[in-house]
């Protein structure tokens, strides 16, 4: 389990996932809600990430069609699975391992809160995070133009993980990965922020809690 160092995990949440792993072998990653907090205000919980489909290539490729957060990289896996994922220095590696989970088997994502996570460190802002971690201007200002061709990489030629797929399907699943972020953001998030842009230069009321919640 991979947690932040300034994040909580509610009481019981461990036992839940173990018993839910140990008596269901064919699931990967097991996970409650992730509740995200600003100081002591709470925004919102991030849920609606089981992936149950026979198709492997669709649990990838529907996980990075609906992440806008990645808390799901905090659930509790098989350490079997997990530790054939390499971990990669790129903006959004928590995307791709989480994605290649889904891929090597489900995802279950329960209603109940299991993780606590707050906004705010590096992460805040996607250019100091990008050059906190080496990676370009470019992956900067457009984190997720660079997600998506690292989505496609990772699954073309780069995780032995999609090695068991033919030519064509792993182009396919590629291509849906890489389509599937680049849908996720540019087609239910920005015209939302584009809209809150709007109606803040108009001088319109934009609570936090009123914005894209997953």
């Amino acid at each position: 389990m991979w947690l932040g160092d300034d994040d909580e995990i509610e009481p019981g949440t461990l036992i839940r996932s173990v018993k839910f792993l140990e008596d269901n072998t064919d699931y990967v990653l097991a996970s409650g809600a992730i509740q995200y907090w600003k100081g002591n205000n709470r925004m919102f919980a991030e849920n609606g990430f089981t992936f149950e489909q026979k198709s492997r290539s669709i649990r990838s490729v529907l996980f990075y069609s609906r992440v806008i957060y990645g808390g799901m990289f905090h659930g509790l896996m098989r350490r079997s699975v997990a530790a054939e994922i390499p971990c990669r220095n790129v903006f959004g590696n928590d995307y791709h391992f989480v994605s290649t989970l889904a891929f090597m088997g489900k995802i279950k994502n329960f209603s109940w809160i299991g993780y606590n996570k707050w906004f705010g460190g590096t992460s805040r802002d996607s250019r100091a995070y990008a050059e906190a971690i080496g990676e370009s201007n470019f992956t900067g200002n457009y984190p997720h133009l660079k997600m998506a061709y690292d989505a496609f990489m990772e699954v073309y030629s780069r995780s032995p993980s999609y090695r068991v797929l033919k030519a064509f399907p792993k182009m396919l699943t590629a291509t849906g990965c890489s389509l599937g972020i680049l849908y996720c953001y540019y087609i239910t998030i920005f015209p939302f922020k584009i809209g809150g842009i709007i109606k803040r230069s108009l001088g319109i009321q934009y609570p936090f809690h009123a914005r894209l919640r997953v």
